[in-house]
């Protein structure tokens, strides 16, 4: 019987999160923010203050990696957006049909390299 509830409960859990992974993704964003705070908060306090500025609407952030997401699982490329105040890009959401082991690889043959991805993002 325990079994069936563990399973029972599991799919309401399922059902009750958007089926595009926003939910995940927000959950992710949250424990990266929580680590940056925990590892460079107490040694650079302005750290802090920032990701308060900035990333504080992890939802919102997170609706709009899902949303590259999609595009990416649907035509096999890479898609960005920035999110940014007063000329200043303080995010950027980039997703790559290639699993994080292979990152460098496709950046490189995709725009020969990370750093000239960045340098014609601001172009």
């Amino acid at each position: 019987m325990w079994f069936k509830r563990l399973f029972s409960r599991r799919r309401r859990v399922e059902q009750a999160e958007p089926a595009d992974g926003t939910a995940a993704i927000e959950r992710t964003l949250h424990n990266l923010v929580d680590v940056t705070i925990a590892e460079l908060g107490h040694h650079h306090p302005s750290v802090k203050a920032f990701l308060g500025k900035h990333v504080s609407n992890l939802q919102t952030v997170a609706a709009l990696a899902a949303e590259k997401m999609q595009l990416t699982l649907g035509d096999g490329c890479g898609h960005s957006a920035g999110l940014t105040t007063d000329q200043t890009c303080y995010l950027m959401i980039h997703t790559i049909p290639v699993a994080e082991a292979s990152a460098v690889d496709w950046y490189q043959r995709e725009w020969g390299g990370y750093l000239k991805f960045l340098e014609r993002s601001r172009q």
